[in-house]
């Protein structure tokens, strides 16, 4: 009995449990070139954001202001094979989010580390 329930204990320790969520997610991304162009305020530009569904979990709403930064790279076709689209990680941009005791979210963009890849306007 004693091994029994010493394994029970042993094994429950082992346990976790994490949320997950599927959330809609806007992310900056570049186009790399094409052709696609959307406007804002009357002006063409090639850096829109897009809605993607990520699975988050862990602290919320801090990870979700960590999943705006997340990689993406778009789906390859014959002619078009980009490694990276999201600005915040090409640019090497980090993103947090900090909640304080009053409630407020508080997002830090840390721009240390910035720098801007050839090609990228």
């Amino acid at each position: 009995m004693r091994t029994i329930l010493t394994l029970l204990l042993a094994s429950a320790s082992l346990a976790s449990a994490t949320t997950l969520e599927v959330l809609r997610v806007l992310q900056p991304l570049s186009l790399h070139g094409t052709g696609v162009a959307h406007e804002c305020k009357g002006e063409a530009i090639q850096a829109p954001t897009f809605a993607r569904a990520l699975v988050v979990s862990g602290a919320m709403p801090e990870n979700l202001v960590l999943a705006v930064a997340t990689p993406h790279r778009m789906p390859a076709t014959f002619n078009y094979d980009v490694n990276e689209c999201n600005l915040l990680a090409l640019f090497q941009i980090e993103l947090s989010g900090i909640m304080s005791n009053s409630g407020e979210l508080k997002v830090v963009f840390n721009l240390t580390k910035m720098h801007a890849p050839e090609g990228i306007e």
